[in-house]
């Protein structure tokens, strides 16, 4: 098949440039989508591991009793960590928590 006219030519050009920006377009698009992605799993990586500190911050607390005070600002961190995916409204999620603040600072 062989294009002869111009304006075959010009059609032709065409799609193919608008076929290559469509392209382009999607590839950014779903670039984006993959780092923000990212970002969220990072986030949640993160509060797992602070999470996993805290635990055993707690446990050296019950055995050294002057390190409990200290716990009191870790749960805040990882509380605020925890809100930047779960709004105010998911408070039940977070209430365990709470729950074991409030359990280390009677201690």
């Amino acid at each position: 098949m062989r294009i002869t006219s111009i304006r075959e030519k010009l059609y032709t050009a065409t799609i193919f440039i608008l076929l290559i920006i469509t392209l382009v377009a999607l590839n950014y698009y779903l670039h984006n989508l993959q780092n923000v992605s990212d970002q969220k799993f990072h986030s949640i990586t993160e509060c797992d591991l602070t999470f996993a500190n805290l635990i055993i911050d707690e446990q050296v607390a019950l055995s050294e009793p002057d390190k409990i005070a200290e716990l009191s600002g870790k749960y805040n961190k990882l509380k605020s960590g925890c809100l930047v995916c779960h709004s105010g409204s998911d408070e039940t999620r977070l209430m365990a928590l709470d729950k074991r603040r409030t359990m280390f600072e009677k201690l």
